[in-house]
């Protein structure tokens, strides 16, 4: 959070999450006949996990569209970073991190540097972790 406040404090810049969503570009990435949501939903936020007492079958239940939530306020409107400088940067898009690698004088690894490392490292595995199989149970 330190080292993008410096970057969006320097430069002026504004993530994604920070500016209204343009509904002509944005249907352009959606199928043909998808309609358009109401202007009050098209505004700056992004999606804010949100726990669930029970065990679900789909994740789209674990996020909530919450306006006003971005990288300064992550949990929305009220909340701030003030106490976790020191933490990584929630709430950025791929085009964000692109722009904040770029005035560090860095890059975004490739596909395949990400893959191995999310490895670890390792070649010939199974399963990102390793060989074993791992089951979850809900209790």
């Amino acid at each position: 959070n330190e080292q993008f406040k410096e970057f969006a404090d320097q430069t002026g810049y504004k993530t994604v999450a920070e500016k209204d969503i343009d509904w002509d570009v944005m249907k352009m990435e959606l199928p043909p006949d998808t309609p358009q949501p109401p202007d009050s939903m098209l505004k700056a936020g992004s999606l804010v996990f949100k726990p669930i007492a029970q065990p679900v079958g789909s994740t789209e239940y674990w996020w909530e569209w919450t306006l006003g939530a971005n990288w300064k306020n992550p949990e929305g409107p009220g909340s701030t970073i003030t106490d976790r400088m020191n933490h990584p940067v929630v709430h950025i898009s791929w085009e964000d991190a692109t722009a904040f690698a770029e005035w560090a004088g860095k890059r975004l690894p490739t596909e395949a540097e990400w893959e191995w490392a999310s490895s670890g490292g390792d070649v010939n595995v199974k399963y990102p972790w390793g060989n074993n199989h791992v089951s979850v149970a809900y209790t």
